[in-house]
């Protein structure tokens, strides 16, 4: 099996040293992710500036000759590929579900604007548990209609529904790399209730506004269908929920425990035929991974070490008494995305800000808009910008040009939210 085997080991790792808490299983898992990642460097499989920011952090754990710096990234890199591993799992389980088709078929007749407001209501509901997987459900949706204008105006709503779920989805890359580098300090709920209402203003609005229009064409059977696809969502949830409180183990370490979990129920639900195209598309998503493996490696390595260095700990400490929470907030949303515009991968910049900062916001609501500023810039790659790996997929998939969609309306769209977040942010 090549590469799967090595995503299903290190998944395998992982998760028995999460649930055992034993250090050296964790360890393990971090070494095979080097690994993969020595592997995908020598056979070119990812650009050469990974090695430069991996060998960067190992030498400031060097220097501060603490080896324990290096094997914490490695095993913080695991729980990440654990992570990412267990939603291909998940994109699995939604693409075999009986009603999805149903779903896949609604469109059909509705007027423009209608279909807008779907796009986005779709592309947003969907990618809550699947994230750039939910170009997969979406993309037979845009590239049946025939018209380029009305296919462009189509992908950019539904870009713009699944770079809102970023904004406050468990599932997510993005919310895994925020929860990882704010720590115990952040308030998880909060994030997530401050997240979910900025995505929630976000997606009315422009119904409000008559930008598009909500599907009231649609049948309640339509909606029952788009209900039952997502019961497992629903029971995943629950059982994540449950796991992160009742029990020493994170919100990444409970998906990547809960996941295949829910795939051998539904296995036995669905039946063997359902089984197998679930292996499959984790297979095909595992065989692809090793790009993902080296960015949580390097990325890891590089701001954990980076973070423990005295002189720059001390750096930020003068630089956050001068300038104050609000003009780091702000630095971390403007890098970030300025960042992905330039090519650079949104996991690298946003680990690396909010780890640096996280030390200095005063409170608890500080930590929260940090994070809202990571998960923003996120947004913002996911969107628009030619850098980011899922605006690259979407835009292939969706057989649009990639120019009109990065300096579209959704540009627009997200610098104002951009600009709102930097106000509030010197103003708290």
């Amino acid at each position: 099996m090549g590469l799967p085997a090595g995503i299903l080991m290190v998944w395998a790792t992982a998760t028995l040293g999460a649930i055992s808490n034993h250090y050296w299983l964790s360890v393990l898992a971090g070494l095979l992710c080097l690994g993969i990642s020595l592997w995908a460097l020598y056979c070119s499989k990812v650009s050469q500036a990974l090695l430069l920011l991996g060998l960067t952090g190992a030498g400031l754990a060097w220097v501060q000759q603490d080896v324990s710096l290096i094997l914490g990234g490695l095993r913080s890199a695991a729980t990440f590929v654990a992570f990412l591993a267990s939603l291909y799992v998940l994109r699995g389980i939604i693409q075999t579900s009986p009603a999805l088709s149903t779903v896949q078929s609604g469109l059909d007749g509705l007027p423009h604007r209608s279909q807008y407001g779907t796009m986005q209501l779709l592309g947003f509901t969907f990618a809550v548990p699947l994230a750039v997987g939910a170009v997969g459900v979406i993309g037979p949706l845009v590239t049946r209609i025939t018209e380029e204008a009305s296919r462009e105006i189509s992908a950019a709503w539904a870009l713009r529904g699944m770079g809102l779920a970023v904004f406050f989805s468990p599932f997510t890359v993005a919310m895994g790399t925020v929860m990882n580098a704010l720590g115990e300090r952040l308030a998880l709920p909060l994030l997530l209730a401050t997240g979910f209402i900025t995505a929630s203003i976000c997606l009315t609005l422009p119904f409000m506004l008559g930008h598009c229009h909500f599907p009231t064409q649609l049948s309640r059977h339509f909606w029952q269908q788009t209900l039952r696809v997502f019961q497992p969502i629903l029971l995943l949830v629950g059982a994540v929920l449950g796991l992160t409180y009742a029990s020493h183990l994170s919100a990444l370490e409970s998906i990547a425990l809960s996941v295949p979990v829910l795939s051998f129920i539904i296995m036995a639900i669905r039946g063997p035929q359902a089984g197998r195209k679930i292996f499959e598309t984790a297979k095909n998503g595992w065989q692809n991974m090793s790009g993902e493996v080296t960015i949580f490696v390097a990325a890891m390595l590089f701001a954990t070490a980076l973070s423990s260095h005295p002189a720059v700990t001390e750096f930020f400490t003068q630089v956050a008494d001068k300038v104050g929470p609000g003009l780091l907030i702000t630095l971390t949303v403007l890098g970030v995305a300025s960042m992905a515009m330039a090519g650079v991968h949104m996991l690298v910049t946003t680990t690396i800000f909010l780890t640096a900062f996280e030390p200095h916001m005063p409170g608890s609501v500080h930590l929260v808009m940090l994070g809202m500023a990571g998960l923003i810039g996120w947004g913002f790659g996911s969107m628009v910008a030619p850098g980011s790996p899922a605006f690259l997929l979407a835009t292939r998939i969706f057989m649009v040009r990639r120019q009109r969609m990065a300096f579209g309306m959704n540009m627009r769209f997200m610098l104002t939210i951009i600009l709102l977040l930097c106000l509030l942010s010197n103003l708290v």
